[in-house]
């Protein structure tokens, strides 16, 4: 049985499917004891971006992490305009980081989530490097984000100094 949410948008409202996502997990990188993992998914709608929130943060592993970085670009055709946004989670400035990279490689209608469980050492500049690093790496194996006439990539170089 499907699960559909309801949600009532200025009076109009709109069927978002909790099970309809293709949910693209990274490899898990690790540095002194912490530990990254990228999410990439293609999403058209804010509703479309919290549902996918909802699922991610149901695996108990995931809603443990120390913090859950966010970024999302959504295009509007239409009005040739990206509607964006991120989210920090505690681990200040990464999800504009986050952000930045979406916009660097031209990513549209891409959420990206970066998972990390803090190790108990810190990592000072290293951890931006790390959350940007896997989020890349994961963009550009699953292709998720890339405009239509884009060829999709072949190999990816792994980065992680």
């Amino acid at each position: 049985e499907d699960e559909v949410k309801m949600e009532e948008e200025g009076g109009a409202s709109s069927q978002v499917r909790e099970d309809h996502f293709h949910i693209w997990h990274g490899e898990p990188f690790t540095d002194r004891k912490s530990t990254f993992q990228a999410h990439v998914v293609e999403v058209h709608t804010k509703e479309e971006v919290q549902s996918v929130l909802n699922v991610l943060k149901s695996d108990r592993k995931i809603a443990a992490a120390t913090h859950n970085i966010l970024a999302y670009r959504l295009y509007n055709e239409t009005h040739s305009t990206c509607q964006q946004d991120c989210d920090d989670d505690g681990e200040t400035a990464a999800g504009g980081r986050l952000l930045q990279l979406l916009q660097m490689m031209d990513r549209r209608d891409v959420l990206v989530v970066v998972s990390r469980w803090f190790g108990g050492i810190l990592l000072h500049g290293d951890r931006f490097k790390h959350i940007n690093n896997v989020a890349r790496i994961l963009l550009l194996e699953s292709n998720v984000g890339c405009k239509s006439d884009e060829e999709p990539a072949t190999k990816v170089k792994r980065k992680h100094q």
